[in-house]
């Protein structure tokens, strides 16, 4: 009888075991897709994350960052700065995972960023005039060179609503797109009509540089570690952990 009971007791235990191995598997198999396939949700997700929330008081968001987008720049680049659009935007398509090679460095400018992505395959430039077509996710930027525009840069979060900062003016925060468009020195809205705008998507099917392990050649090469192939690592050795103890 006791046997019994013990072979029972057994079973009932490699059974728990199994069950805790498919659940384990499962989850680091989608944590790990989600890891080398970002989505254009995940860079909305991280720039709400690391913004201030819509409705927060302008004394607020005009005066100091979040915490959280603190924390993620130093991740970054610690000598990028909290306080433009371009470190905003480059420390959330870089620590979402959506392109970790995206250029980093402080220097760089948003000529820079529309070079990198016109020629790089993980993003596709949108030819449109109309803010329809715009999708949760893009990335509009303007970039003057002649020195009679302005330059900007800011991620469309979808029904009306953007993530950016600005020089001198604001740090990351969610807000509107209608209050969003610069304007020229005579006071016209840099609209998409007149191509001051230029928008770009994350490409179908995209994954980030997690595999590579590498940095945009015109980014800062520092060294650092890739942030997508790190978590999957602390996720993976954590559960292991709780394996274990199973």
């Amino acid at each position: 009888m006791c046997c019994r009971w013990n072979m029972r007791i057994q079973r009932l235990f490699s059974l728990m075991f199994v069950f805790a191995m498919v659940v384990v598997l499962g989850t680091v198999f989608f944590y790990s897709y989600r890891v080398f396939a970002a989505t254009a949700q995940d860079i909305v997700s991280k720039a709400e994350q690391l913004a201030w929330p819509y409705g927060t008081s302008s004394s607020t968001f005009k005066n100091q960052p979040t915490d959280a987008f603190v924390q993620a720049t130093g991740r970054v680049n610690s000598e990028l700065n909290n306080t433009d659009c371009l470190s905003f935007v480059k420390t959330v398509i870089i620590d979402s995972g959506a392109d970790t090679g995206f250029p980093s460095d402080n220097s760089l400018q948003e000529s820079d960023l529309v070079d990198y992505m016109s020629s790089s395959d993980k993003w596709e430039q949108i030819s449109t005039t109309n803010e329809s077509d715009l999708k949760s996710g893009d990335i509009l930027v303007s970039a003057d060179t002649s020195g009679q525009g302005r330059n900007h840069i800011f991620i469309n979060l979808g029904d009306g609503k953007v993530a950016g900062a600005n020089l001198n003016s604001w740090y990351g925060r969610v807000g509107d797109l209608a209050n969003e468009w610069d304007l020229e020195p005579g006071g016209t809205p840099f609209y998409l009509n007149n191509n001051q705008y230029k928008v770009f998507r994350l490409s179908a099917g995209a994954s980030s540089n997690a595999s590579t392990g590498g940095v945009s050649n015109i980014s800062s090469g520092t060294g650092r570690s890739n942030l997508s192939e790190t978590r999957l690592e602390e996720f993976c050795s954590k559960r292991y952990h709780v394996l274990r103890s199973i």
